[in-house]
């Protein structure tokens, strides 16, 4: 009987186990739903301030009260647009410099309609130069020998990863042509003071900010600035050709260090960044890749032996020619980077050959063996380099 009762329960019983357990299921998909949902709630902040004040008067009065004091969650950073006209219809090419601010805050009160002024003091950061220690230095004791435990091998190094530069300037402050009908319509610029060691910026009208780290980017003002455009190659590494273009800072305020996004002729071409740049100062942008210039290296002797009647030395001579073709339509200045091996010990000679170029300037940036030849190429023009030097060191001796 006993089994008789177990064989007829079973199947209800293990009905109502699938059932509890599809059950449980879709309890668990709804957890993991709002889990998700949950995870995207920005959290608010708990923090709140109180401010007291106790005001003592023998007759009633009306009065206005001004509360400052500073939040470390807020701040801006500098962004700028900078726009090359190579080929304007008239006048000489330009770059068109804007002035941009990112604007952010985290304090978790909300900004409502707010004017809004931005300064280049930093009252978060030093006010004092560090204080610099003595370097001292001293005679190691020598080190015990350690016993050898077997044979180590030596593992090789990872290879770097170059991260390449964001976009989003980009896509966000990418130029639109001119209208077809109508004027075209300008950003409104914000008033900059320049008060003793630091620069304020005025925003136009009223700006709105939550205070859960929304940012906003606003303009801040622009110049147009006189350009020196030069097209520069480096062939021993890319033989491309790219444009450059120098300017000097005019006016009353520097450029803070900052993401600066390039265009050329309407052309986005890409990212770069801007350091500390004070007025009356020169500094270069690239703009890109220039296909109107073409740029080749080739090698044509490389020679392999020894030399000498007396005493046998092993040199090795290389020889190797670049040319250089103007695509365009005008007179370009061009630029062309390589280098010669240098020495660092007296019993190796690198000896340049008689027919090579003579550069325009050597070790360029302070960098020892690095050659430069600068010229102005004419439209349709080819302009040849020789890079020529032999190399010698004593028979036996091993060079790297």
């Amino acid at each position: 009987k006993i089994f008789d009762l177990i064989d007829a329960r079973l199947p209800t019983i293990h009905e109502s186990l699938n059932r509890l357990d599809i059950e449980r299921r879709v309890l668990q998909r709804k957890i993991d739903d709002l889990a998700c949902k949950l995870a995207d709630v920005p959290i608010e902040p708990k923090r709140r301030f109180e401010v007291e004040i106790r005001v003592q008067a023998l007759t009633a009065l009306k009065g206005r009260l001004c509360l400052r004091y500073q939040m470390k969650e807020a701040g801006w950073t500098p962004l700028y647009d900078a726009r090359l006209d190579s080929e304007p219809r008239e006048g000489a090419p330009f770059v068109d410099l804007v002035r941009r601010a990112r604007i952010y805050q985290n304090t978790g009160e909300e900004w409502r309609e707010v004017k809004l002024s931005l300064s280049t003091t930093r009252p978060s950061g030093r006010t004092s130069a560090p204080d610099l220690a003595p370097a001292i230095l001293d005679i190691m004791p020598e080190a015990p020998p350690v016993p050898r435990r077997g044979v180590l091998r030596q593992c090789a190094p990872k290879e770097k990863q170059e991260n390449g530069l964001s976009g989003t300037m980009a896509a966000e402050s990418a130029g639109a042509p001119a209208p077809l009908f109508g004027e075209v319509a300008r950003e409104q610029e914000a008033q900059a003071e320049q008060i003793g060691f630091q620069a304020r910026f005025n925003v136009p009208g009223r700006v709105t900010l939550s205070g859960k780290g929304e940012e906003k980017k606003v303009r801040l003002g622009g110049q147009k600035l006189s350009p020196r455009l030069e097209v520069r190659a480096t062939p021993i590494l890319d033989q491309t050709a790219y444009l450059y273009a120098a300017v000097r800072l005019e006016g009353e305020l520097p450029l803070l260090p900052g993401e600066v996004a390039l265009y050329r002729d309407n052309i986005y071409v890409g990212n770069g960044h801007l350091p500390l740049v004070n007025v009356g100062e020169r500094h270069e942008l690239g703009f890109g890749v220039d296909d109107r210039v073409s740029v080749k290296r080739l090698e044509k002797n490389r020679e392999k032996g020894r030399h000498g009647l007396i005493k046998s030395e092993n040199a090795d001579e290389y020889e190797f020619e670049i040319s250089v073709v103007n695509h365009h339509k005008q007179v370009m200045p061009i630029r062309i980077l390589d280098r010669v091996p240098v020495s660092n010990h007296e019993k190796l000679k690198v000896e340049r050959l008689r027919d090579m170029s003579e550069p325009t300037h050597e070790n360029v940036d302070d960098k020892r063996g690095v050659l430069a030849w600068a010229f102005d190429l004419g439209a349709g023009e080819t302009h040849k380099i020789t890079l020529h030097y032999r190399i010698t060191w004593p028979k036996g001796e091993q060079i790297g």
